[in-house]
């Protein structure tokens, strides 16, 4: 039996091909119109995954206007039937709250919210270990990168390293981190000598050093919340405060 000028094996055959696609590169290179597929083709009632991807694309334009169609318009397509529709729709609502989670998940506004994404890093580890957190203008999470490996009580960090990645990545916010893998959550002398001397630095490169948390096992300090930047006037740093306060 012919469809759309293939065979059901021809169909067959494109659903597992479409289906290895997806599984074996990179997502970011597929088309709006082969995520459909990829989509469709667990939808049994859909005889010809391809053709109705390219007339959803041809129908809303783009993919991002397909995930926030209502179910009533998804029901309008020729070629989707209810179940298939339905479907559609629970995927984009799933879509759609996942981005929600991820942005206020990678939304880094206060102390808490930077050590929960810090803190994971730093499981099982034995020796201290420097980490800078890089941020958007308006506290978006950019990047984590590690800068600087020690022994169980002190850490060399990476300073040319940790400022160099600021510039390549065009941030101009960043968090210092390191742990205390057998000692308290709370700064040394060491600690707070290391942190003015970065602060100075960074204040030359037009740089904002938010906080240095230090992370030992389930606790955490924020030199930030602590006080240690209390002379900075960043208006950044005192919202990136008062959310912490307002979220305890």
């Amino acid at each position: 039996m012919k469809l759309w000028g293939v065979t059901m094996l021809d169909l067959s055959e494109r659903r597992r091909k479409i289906r290895e696609r997806v599984t074996l590169i990179d997502t970011d290179g597929l088309f709006d119109y082969e995520v459909l597929e990829a989509l469709l083709t667990y939808c049994r009632s859909v005889e010809n995954p391809k053709k109705l991807s390219v007339d959803l694309i041809r129908h809303f334009r783009n993919i991002d206007s397909i995930a926030y169609a209502s179910l009533a318009e998804l029901a309008k397509i020729s070629g989707l039937d209810q179940d298939s529709a339905l479907f559609l729709y629970y995927v984009s609502i799933a879509a759609k709250h996942a981005v929600i989670e991820r942005e206020q998940r990678y939304h880094v506004t206060s102390p808490e919210k930077a050590a929960a994404i810090i803190a994971p890093y730093y499981n099982n580890l034995e020796t201290e270990v420097a980490i800078g957190l890089y941020l958007s203008d308006d506290l978006h999470f950019i990047a984590l990168k590690p800068m600087g490996e020690g022994t169980t009580t002190s850490t060399d960090v990476d300073y040319y390293g940790l400022l160099s990645q600021a510039v390549n990545l065009s941030c101009r916010t960043l968090i210092l981190s390191h742990n205390h893998p057998f000692g308290t959550a709370s700064a040394s002398p060491e600690d707070t000598l290391a942190t003015h001397q970065l602060l100075q630095t960074c204040r030359d490169l037009g740089i904002v050093l938010l906080d240095h948390i230090i992370v030992c096992k389930d606790e955490y300090c924020s030199l930030a919340q602590a006080g240690f930047f209390d002379k900075e006037t960043e208006a950044i740093r005192k919202t990136y405060l008062l959310n912490n306060k307002e979220g305890q």
